[in-house]
């Protein structure tokens, strides 16, 4: 049995697309009883490393459970990824006070410098080889200074 059923595009595919699709579901496909611990963790170990609050980015935030705890855990925290449908469903769960915008690493959105960036599960595996640089150029632009 198959849950998503392939499409014909006629315009590229880029490595989001067959998130799209995949978005009303992509919980049940990841999501584990124990990823509020793996999150928790995280957190612990960025607030070890001086960055307990302030501002957050959450880039491939996807369905939006790792923007959630950042948000629970007192970040003014905001979210990017490059699949529409996925940001649908963290919309769904995250309401309207969080922003959300379509992006994908190297070209990240243009804001205020944050305190915390997070890059969680496959995002950098969908980067294209040569465009590995970028991406970590662009991120660490996006920190204020002594930012995590």
């Amino acid at each position: 049995m198959t849950l998503i059923q392939p499409t014909l595009r006629t315009e590229k595919d880029t490595s989001s697309a067959p998130y799209d699709p995949l978005a009303p579901h992509y919980e049940a496909f990841v999501g584990g009883p124990r990823y509020g611990e793996w999150l928790a963790g995280l957190l612990g170990l960025a607030a070890e490393h001086g960055v307990a609050g302030g501002r957050a980015l959450d880039v491939g935030c996807g369905t939006g459970r790792s923007l959630a705890a950042l948000v629970a855990a007192g970040f003014a925290a905001e979210g990017c990824d490059p699949s529409g449908g996925m940001l649908r469903e963290a919309r769904a769960a995250l309401g309207p006070d969080v922003p959300l915008e379509v992006a994908a690493l190297p070209d990240l959105p243009d804001r205020a410098p944050v305190d915390l960036v997070t890059v969680m599960n496959d995002v950098v595996n969908c980067l294209a080889p040569d465009d590995l640089d970028a991406a970590f150029v662009a991120l660490a632009a996006r920190l204020r200074h002594g930012g995590l």
